[in-house]
């Protein structure tokens, strides 16, 4: 829920830049005026009053209520909540999911998967939030298969110690892209992240290192030279 007007300011809401006298914007029950400051337990107070069902839901993360939507009820809530706050919310509700992603261990992939299959009946349209997200439940489900790759190659006797992750194109010139001192799981999430997105020529290595030398540059000081006159 959103409405803004303005004159002598400036105020974007969702790509849209209003001009006009007077500043005045609701948002989730916020209340701002041009003339007028108003004090935070007012603002809360406000929007208690105005809004309490929104109010009541931001005591959770999205992710959250995601995982313990059961009805059409609950589902119809989180989607109106998704398309009235939009991107920033839908933002922290993927980030969210990609931390489920990456502590997902062995055991756990089939409910992961069911996870993404849950969040595309429920969220089927995620491209009307922004573009970039059209696919993002194909990219996520790919992510938990190449994770799984990794898991089903890898016995659990040979996980610790350091690993790193190396993306290169030997086709070009530009520069080896590497992370490392990853632990095993870490480094089987950056693969699964990264191999859905690999370009032709390039490739992607996940690497057990066994022996490293590590050595810091010593920082040069420097000399401030001062000239006193008698």
């Amino acid at each position: 829920m959103g409405f803004a007007a303005s004159a002598g300011w400036k105020f974007r809401s969702n790509g849209t830049e209003y001009v006009s006298n007077t500043l005045t914007c609701w948002r989730l029950g916020y209340f701002f005026d041009s003339n007028t400051t108003l004090t935070p337990i007012f603002m809360v107070i406000y929007t208690l009053a105005m809004y309490p069902k929104e109010m009541t839901t931001m005591k959770q993360s999205p992710f959250e209520l995601f995982l313990k939507v059961e009805t059409e009820q609950q589902t119809i809530e989180l989607q109106d909540w998704m398309n009235k706050v939009g991107y920033s919310l839908f933002y922290d509700f993927l980030e969210s999911f990609k931390k489920h992603i990456q502590k997902f261990r062995d055991e756990e992939a089939e409910q992961m998967k069911a996870l993404v299959a849950k969040a595309n009946r429920i969220l089927p349209n995620p491209g009307a939030i922004s573009p970039s997200w059209t696919y993002i439940w194909d990219k996520l489900d790919n992510m938990i298969n190449y994770k799984v790759r990794v898991l089903q190659a890898i016995p659990q006797d040979d996980r610790s110690g350091d690993w790193q992750v190396l993306i290169d194109n030997p086709s070009t010139n530009r520069e080896v892209a590497c992370y490392p001192g990853l632990t095993f799981y870490d480094a089987a999430y950056v693969y699964a992240q990264f191999r859905p997105e690999l370009e032709k020529n390039e490739y992607i290595r996940m690497q057990k290192i066994q022996t490293h030398i590590t050595e810091f540059g010593e920082r040069q000081g420097v000399v401030h030279h001062k000239i006193v006159e008698e």
